[in-house]
């Protein structure tokens, strides 16, 4: 999808846009076989001919449907402009015929008769046939537009919901320290400082997994102030993944989810561990602890890891998932599932 997004807004290729125009030949040629018993030799020519001078004029077509959008509320002198517009094309369609004509045949070429008015008429249904395409595309582009506003609307409300939760528990952390330990208290308190700045002023929604470890790394440094040597940290991260994307703070969410549930309410040393593995599609971040885990028979409350799960859904769709198991004494394993991308546009 995606990500950072991915562009969400698609135009047709040029491919698709021959395809379209070889359709119509095609249409065309068969037409001509059935009516006027051509060869399908001469058919197919004639055919070509006529949708190659259609397209040349369809991309002016186009450009002109750019300069006057489907109004809303819809107007009746839309319908006028568009039949002007029709006429003009169907004209300038009949005269670069004649004008090919003339120019294979060595002569000058005039058609009068029932071929002028079925040349016309085939010009003018090829430009609603190019303007409906247009506003077609133009649709389907403000659709696409749309989504990706809502979806940026959306992923910026659950960062907003994770940086107070994140802050909660960070500041936690420098409470405890004053009344035990000052000094330690106003290292962390710099520490808080230097992790907020970057949550706060970090904008995109993917970010490099390099720079999201050296994130998580500041992090569980402010944390090892209150556990001291109760906390424990391993990172089994493959060099060749180091520039793969991931969400941003996503894996933080993890790590604060294993401090919080397992470390701090261990007497013992709890270990955390984080292990990254990869596929030719897929990006696994598994984070595990020894501390007390949780009885998967309780009801879990709302917490990160939901909003994590809420983030996935608007960046991947079905292609990313958060797994959790855990028994109580056994500690926690969270395994988190991305596509593998290691370049993206912002979203």
């Amino acid at each position: 999808m995606r990500r950072e997004w991915l562009s969400m807004i698609h135009t047709p290729s040029r491919w698709a846009l021959g395809a379209v125009w070889a359709m119509i030949a095609v249409l065309i040629a068969v037409m001509m076989m059935q009516t006027h018993g051509s060869g399908w030799h001469d058919a197919f020519a004639v055919a070509f001919r006529l949708v190659l001078l259609a397209a040349i004029l369809g991309w002016v077509a186009s450009r002109f449907c750019r300069r006057f959008p489907w109004p809303h509320p819809f107007r009746s002198r839309f319908l006028l402009l568009h039949g002007a517009a029709s006429l003009v094309y169907a004209g300038l369609f009949v005269l670069l015929n004649l004008s090919a004509l003339s120019l294979i045949h060595h002569k000058l070429v005039l058609t009068l008769g029932p071929s002028l008015a079925s040349n016309f008429a085939l010009g003018a249904l090829l430009y609603l046939i190019v303007a409906a395409a247009s506003y077609a595309e133009h649709a389907s582009s403000r659709v696409a537009a749309l989504e990706v506003q809502a979806a940026r609307a959306q992923l910026a409300a659950l960062r907003g919901q994770l940086h107070p939760h994140f802050l909660f528990n960070a500041l936690h952390t420098v409470v405890q320290l004053i009344e035990t330990d000052s000094k330690a208290a106003v290292r962390a308190a710099e520490g808080l400082a230097e992790v907020l700045r970057e949550a706060v002023d970090e904008a995109r929604m993917l970010r490099p997994l390099r720079v999201e470890l050296a994130f998580v790394k500041r992090y569980l440094s402010l944390e090892s102030l209150r556990f001291g040597p109760r906390l424990e940290f391993a990172v089994d991260c493959p060099d060749a993944v180091a520039e793969a994307l991931v969400p941003s703070f996503a894996i933080q969410t993890l790590i604060e989810n294993a401090v919080r549930h397992g470390a701090a309410p261990s007497m013992t040393v709890t270990r955390i561990c984080l292990l990254i593995e990869s596929d030719s599609s897929s990006l696994r971040i598994s984070v595990q602890d020894d501390g007390v885990g949780w009885d998967e028979a309780r009801p879990a409350t709302p917490g990160g890891l939901q909003r994590l799960r809420d983030q996935l859904r608007v960046l991947y769709g079905s292609a990313a998932s958060v797994a959790v198991t855990s028994q109580v004494g056994q500690g926690y394993r969270v395994q988190l599932t991305v596509p593998l991308q290691t370049d993206a546009e912002s979203l």
